[in-house]
């Protein structure tokens, strides 16, 4: 691609009127003036295919695989030089320029990456470089050699969901995710802890945040009847907003499976409950509902578990044994809502009114940004105010609401 440059355009504003008014005027001197500026712009263009292509390419750079999970951040340092003077580049909008110099023919980017959707990505980076005579600015892309496979949370979630429940060993490649946590404050001062997604703001240990310099909660014993009930909404939009209710759903299961603490299950699309007194069964009903989502393939399991373990987890899942269901009821146990907040929202609603009434503490889990997975701007905008004004009404109620993204805690808003 070639576009003007800004010394271009100033040519060409003085070739056109100088042109216009040399004929109609027959002022020779006019004419000079436009052929010279007229001659320049050709003679750029002449040199630009005389010279051919004009390569840039990547310094120290090599063809590799990377592979990372959707909710890391790698660094990476570029170095491209050219044949000519580099005004500008372009990069992918999953890359963040944390640095970046320009020398006559040549730029250095220190870059971070920032993915919100899993996938395959090839690295590509355009450089826009200046012609001979400056006149114009030729724009040429640049492959990195760098091919980068981003995995879902959820596939994340599911091997540590595997491995505690004795299918799988432990995998030293997978960096430590804290789940949701499931404390709440029914019963007597036990600790204070760091704070991690799901832990309620509203329960923060001053004192030992100010002993630390770091966010610390209070916790709380659940006593010997505690128990949790989970509401999941499978419906979502995309890769993004699947992959963020699949990974709180097993998050949340897997934090109550360590608890060792009876839950009920319920699905709010088709208003049915499950009580699970044995939590491995709980945990293989959630591998379940997250597999039908279809956020994970197979073929990606494949490569960090053995072809056995997923047939053996196959033949356990169609042997589940679900415990005592019962109709769609109201919690009587603090309860995890885990949903888009797009389906049912008045049911839900419901829910957090009743269960308000009767004392009982309730977390709705929910994509941070769910309009991301959609392209028309209209709908975009639609779904973001439909999303914002739920979230307003629902913490303006006393609930507890943690919009769920990729990233750590930023501007206050929760993410593991």
């Amino acid at each position: 691609m070639i576009r003007l440059s800004s010394l271009g355009l100033l040519m060409l504003s003085v070739f056109i009127p100088f042109l216009i008014i040399g004929i109609a005027t027959h002022d020779f001197v006019m004419l000079g003036m436009a052929s010279s500026t007229g001659l320049a712009l050709m003679m750029d263009v002449f040199l630009i295919r005389l010279r051919g292509r004009v390569m840039c390419e990547c310094i120290d750079c090599e063809s590799k695989r990377v592979r990372m999970w959707v909710f890391e951040d790698k660094s990476l340092s570029i170095h491209i030089k050219c044949d000519a003077k580099v005004v500008n580049v372009d990069l992918p909008g999953w890359f963040k320029v944390i640095d970046s110099r320009f020398g006559d023919n040549e730029v250095f980017l220190n870059l971070v990456t920032h993915f919100d959707y899993s996938g395959v990505y090839r690295l590509f980076v355009n450089i826009y470089r200046l012609s001979p005579l400056r006149l114009f600015i030729i724009k040429d892309s640049v492959d990195i050699g760098s091919e980068i496979i981003v995995y879902p949370e959820t596939l994340y979630w599911i091997l540590v969901a595997l491995h505690e429940l004795g299918l799988a060993k432990s995998f030293g490649a997978l960096e430590p995710r804290i789940p949701l946590a499931l404390w709440g404050d029914v019963g007597e001062y036990i600790g204070s802890r760091e704070y991690a997604p799901g832990l309620s703001l509203k329960r923060i240990d001053w004192r030992a945040t100010a002993k630390t310099g770091k966010l610390y909660v209070k916790l709380f014993s659940q006593g010997s009847e505690a128990s949790y009930s989970i509401f999941f909404d499978g419906r979502c939009l995309g890769r993004y907003t699947c992959d963020r209710v699949a990974s709180a759903l097993l998050s949340t299961v897997l934090a109550v499976h360590k608890s060792g603490l009876t839950a009920t299950l319920c699905e709010i699309d088709k208003e049915r409950c499950t009580n699970y007194g044995n939590v491995d069964n709980l945990l293989l009903q959630a591998l379940h509902t997250v597999l039908q989502l279809n956020v994970v393939d197979y073929n990606q399991l494949y490569e960090f578990v053995e072809p056995s373990t997923i047939k053996i987890l196959t033949k356990i899942l169609g042997e589940v044994r679900y415990e005592k269901q019962k109709v769609f009821t109201v919690p009587d146990s603090p309860a995890y809502i885990i949903t888009t907040l797009l389906h049912d929202v008045d049911k839900i609603i419901e829910i957090v009114k009743e269960a308000i009434a009767k004392q009982v503490r309730c977390i709705v889990l929910t994509p941070a940004r769910p309009w991301i997975d959609v392209e028309s701007n209209i709908e975009r905008n639609a779904i973001m105010r439909s999303h914002r004004n739920v979230v307003k009404a629902l913490k303006a109620m006393g609930v507890d609401v943690i919009e769920l993204d990729t990233r750590s805690v930023v501007k206050g808003v929760a993410r593991y």
